[in-house]
């Protein structure tokens, strides 16, 4: 192989990698574009029409045209991703608006550099880089070369960028990409630790096997609040009831059985040859499921109802025994004892 050949081996690779993945990535791109709004269910799954109304969020339910997105996504604020989708979605953000930062600042590197390196003097150093790209790279600078300290200070440009209100001069026993990746830990800290102090269900107690007395709001708190005195906030109570839990899982049961049976009559029903003794089916299929999930819900209010009085009627119960010791503590603290008989 010629010396001409060898000095154009680096430009066919370059245009030949920048033909097959830039062209792949530019049309994969315009793909995502067009398609995007047109299919919410895998790119938008919180706005799409079978996501919950517990998932819907403010973020998602915004529109974008083709292009608009990317300006959207780079203006929304950090604090309304961390309370809307959470904070793995900010920090994942932020890596890649990391990363489109370090793009942005190294292509204004390579803007000043590259007419830097391909002024440089032609010396026995240089005399083998003939292809037009590596004349444009450092390859092409001599030896103790004053334009080097371009390459260093590009360099420490690069590992410096950081968000300016996080911005500090590095120590002497820090370098300036471990200066980086500390900011971008602060960064990732902050959020996770203001999502951690005002989040109440941080701060929350879960506790198991209260004893039967204790299985009413005013008594559990009132014994809590004599152990903590006052560290106490809130206290809510969870009964576990097997026969009821029962009740609702097979009502339950029965809603997505009857909604499978109506998805299934809609479908049939759309299409312009369907049996007759098939539609007759369905229906009275549908109505049994009807009848059992009205008797399973009947059912289910009785027993809360039941549940309820029984609750209320301990709870007076209890409301009278603890007024009743109050008032015999009461009657203790104020009795006066009666001087010991004199001999």
């Amino acid at each position: 192989m010629s010396a001409e050949e060898e000095g154009t081996e680096s430009s066919r690779i370059f245009l030949s990698n920048l033909i097959v993945y830039g062209g792949a990535s530019g049309g994969l791109f315009v793909v995502f574009c067009l398609i995007r709004n047109r299919f919410p269910s895998l790119y938008n799954p919180r706005n799409s029409p079978h996501a919950e109304e517990t998932l819907r969020c403010e973020i998602a339910t915004k529109k974008y045209g083709v292009l608009s997105w990317i300006w959207g996504v780079l203006k929304c604020k950090e604090d309304d991703i961390v309370e809307q989708s959470g904070l793995d979605a900010a920090c994942f953000l932020r890596v890649l608006r990391l990363g489109l930062k370090l793009s942005v600042l190294g292509c204004f590197n390579a803007a000043w550099l590259i007419p830097v390196y391909r002024t440089a003097e032609a010396t026995e150093d240089n005399e083998l880089v003939t292809d037009w790209l590596d004349q444009m790279s450092v390859a092409n600078v001599n030896n103790n070369d004053v334009r080097l300290w371009g390459t260093l200070l590009s360099s420490y440009m690069l590992s410096t960028a950081q968000e300016p209100q996080q911005a500090a001069p590095a120590g002497p026993l820090r370098s300036p990409p471990a200066h980086v990746l500390l900011c971008e830990s602060k960064a990732c800290r902050r959020p996770k630790l203001k999502l951690l102090f005002f989040c109440p269900q941080n701060y929350a107690i879960f506790l198991s096997n209260i004893p039967p007395a204790l299985r009413w709001e005013a008594a559990l708190e009132r014994y809590l609040h004599n152990i903590f005195k006052g560290d106490v906030l809130q206290i809510d109570l969870f009964m576990h009831i097997k026969e009821l839990d029962k009740d609702v899982a097979a009502r339950q049961k029965l809603v997505d059985k009857l909604e499978h049976e109506l998805a299934k009559e809609v479908k049939e029903g759309g299409k312009k040859k369907k049996s007759s003794r098939l539609a007759l089916f369905s229906n009275g299929g549908s109505d049994e499921l009807r009848k059992d999930i009205a008797a399973l819900t009947e059912k289910i209010n009785a027993q809360i109802d039941e549940i309820d009085e029984q609750f209320q009627e301990r709870e007076q119960r209890m409301e009278q025994l603890i007024g009743t010791i109050e008032e015999e503590d009461d009657d203790v603290d104020g009795a006066t004892l009666s001087p010991p008989p004199q001999h």
